[in-house]
């Protein structure tokens, strides 16, 4: 597991622009996906109570350019997290499969061929799955958390501020009953 984790970090290194595109593809999808509710309120307070028909349609027309940036930006997304995963899937392989020739006689006639295949092959997929599905859907999940907040102060400090203390009494709250239920 530790010659995998080594490797994988060069491949970190050899992918940086990738890992760094879909960075701003996240924060970008996050930013519109959250002034999304922010664009409702303008259009019904704004457009429908006040009637006023040029600024509707203005803010319709925002809408759905932050709509299909959105969509842009997901498919965007999701291609270069294909591609991550799939260059790294098979350079994995490639370096295990270098390692795996260099080894001695002895190692090949301990292990079988078939249980050799099958781990190799299931050791790629896990890790792959862990750093390219995990790592990306963690940060974006901080970056969502991160977002919410500032947009929270923007909107009542007082309002956030009581919100945020309530955080602590879940923590503990939440550690307690998973110490219970494990036992």
């Amino acid at each position: 597991m530790n010659i995998i984790f080594k490797i994988y970090l060069e491949f970190i290194f050899k992918y940086i622009w990738v890992h760094a595109r879909i960075f701003v593809l996240t924060i970008l999808g996050l930013i519109l996906n959250l002034y999304k509710p922010h664009i409702y309120r303008l259009i019904i307070d704004e457009g429908l109570i006040l009637k006023n028909m040029e600024t509707l349609l203005t803010l319709s027309s925002i809408f759905i350019v932050c709509y299909i940036l959105e969509s842009f930006f997901s498919i965007c997304l999701t291609r270069d997290l294909s591609y991550l995963k799939n260059r790294i899937d098979y350079d994995l392989s490639t370096a295990l499969y270098n390692k795996i020739l260099k080894q001695d006689m002895y190692f090949f006639e301990k292990i079988r061929s078939g249980e050799l295949i099958q781990r190799v092959l299931g050791e790629i997929s896990n890790i792959t799955n862990l750093f390219s599905d995990l790592l990306i859907s963690l940060l974006s999940q901080i970056l969502l958390i991160i977002l919410v907040i500032i947009i929270m102060f923007k909107i009542n400090i007082i309002l956030t501020l009581i919100t945020l203390m309530v955080i602590p009494l879940i923590i503990v709250n939440g550690k307690y009953f998973s110490l219970n239920f494990g036992k």
